[in-house]
């Protein structure tokens, strides 16, 4: 009983945790690609929370993934390529949001105090991978 709510647990995580992946890669694309400020002004804050989440969501999917392994009374273990492999995506995409936090940060608080208008004027300052209009072609 233990080991499936422990499992259930864990699964729960990992979708929620690409869920969150989800809504806050579509958030920073629609921003790259408004031509309006007013069309993204919910975004940030949307964002700020998705980023603030994502992090926890990680710690919790390493905590049940290690009861796991404690639960499985050594039939999997810590050695195993399958554990390495997750370990090593779980902490390469940790690592990648905290790169990226500050630039995303930097884009939050130029469009909330970015004029109604076109996007362009956002844009200006912050130079980043996360800078609005770069999939424009006109």
């Amino acid at each position: 009983m233990t080991a499936n709510f422990v499992l259930f647990t864990h699964i729960f995580f990992v979708i929620a945790g690409l869920s969150l992946a989800t809504v806050l890669h579509t958030g920073l694309l629609l921003q790259r690609a408004a031509r309006e400020v007013a069309a993204i002004r919910s975004w940030p804050r949307v964002i700020a929370i998705v980023e603030a989440a994502l992090p926890a969501l990680a710690v919790l999917i390493l905590l049940t993934g290690a009861w796991l392994l404690h639960l499985s009374d050594g039939e999997f273990a810590w050695s195993h390529g399958w554990v390495i492999a997750s370990m090593v995506g779980l902490v390469v995409a940790e690592a990648a949001g905290a790169a990226v936090g500050p630039r995303s940060a930097a884009l939050r608080r130029a469009i909330n105090t970015a004029r109604t208008g076109p996007s362009a004027r956002i844009c200006t300052g912050v130079s980043s991978i996360l800078s609005c209009g770069a999939y424009r072609t006109g």
